[in-house]
Parts: C-alpha cells; structure tokens; sequence
C-alpha cells in the first residue's frame, strides 16, 4: 500500500477519519490510564482520570485488561 500516491493516501485517511470515530487509550503494563484521545465522547467515554485503572473508568474493558500481548484493537464498537 505504501506504493499508493500521496494524493490517494490522503483520501482514504479522510474516508476513515469521515466513517469511523478512531479513539485511543494508553495504559501502563498494571492497566492504569497514561494517555486517552481521539473521539473518545462517540462512545460515551468522557472524564477519564489519568494514573486509575482504566478498567474500573470504562467497565466494558474489565476482564481484558491488563493484556497478556502489547496490543489490543476494537475495531468497531458500539
């Protein structure tokens, strides 16, 4: 895909960002918040505390936190 010309790569990123709500969370190796942005208010996700676990913050993640690899993708949530 890399091979793709600059003006094509950008229209599929506008696409994405246009059909989807792409958010994040970063947490520590213990599941606790670091870092959260995106548009985390489409899913109802709003006052997050940093240095908290996430999973007590946003309930539906108890039970995949913390993670046995480096990764963890939701791609469509609602």
């Amino acid at each position: 895909m890399s091979n793709l010309p600059a003006p094509i790569l950008e229209y599929c990123q506008t696409l994405n960002f246009e059909q989807y709500s792409p958010a994040y969370l970063l947490t520590d190796k213990d599941g606790c918040l670091i870092d959260a942005g995106g548009s985390l208010t489409a899913y109802g996700v709003t006052n997050l505390q940093q240095g908290k676990p996430i999973a007590e913050q946003i309930f539906f993640l108890e039970g995949l936190l913390p993670l046995e690899g480096s990764n963890l993708l939701l791609p469509c949530i609602r």
